[in-house]
């Protein structure tokens, strides 16, 4: 089981502006860096995936829950856990 404490800030031009999240308790993954989830949909880390195609990024079509199910899906797969 995982229990993941965050908190989620909406802008105050949401669902336009981009959603930030940042981690209440410490959480090991290789993309978690100190309370950041380098995600392509979190406003922290947008600049990191300039240049993926548009569809990577939060756009106003998204929704909360896809946003909270994307994360969790993220979060539950390491990919990179090897490195």
């Amino acid at each position: 089981g995982m229990v993941v404490h965050f908190i989620l800030n909406l802008p105050t031009n949401y669902p336009n502006g981009v959603p930030s999240m940042h981690l209440l308790n410490p959480f090991t993954h290789s993309h978690v860096i100190s309370d950041t989830i380098c995600f392509s949909l979190l406003k922290e880390w947008q600049w990191f995936f300039e240049g993926q195609p548009d569809t990577a990024f939060w756009n106003p079509a998204r929704t909360i829950r896809s946003l909270l199910e994307s994360v969790y899906i993220f979060l539950t797969v390491d990919e990179d856990k090897h490195v």
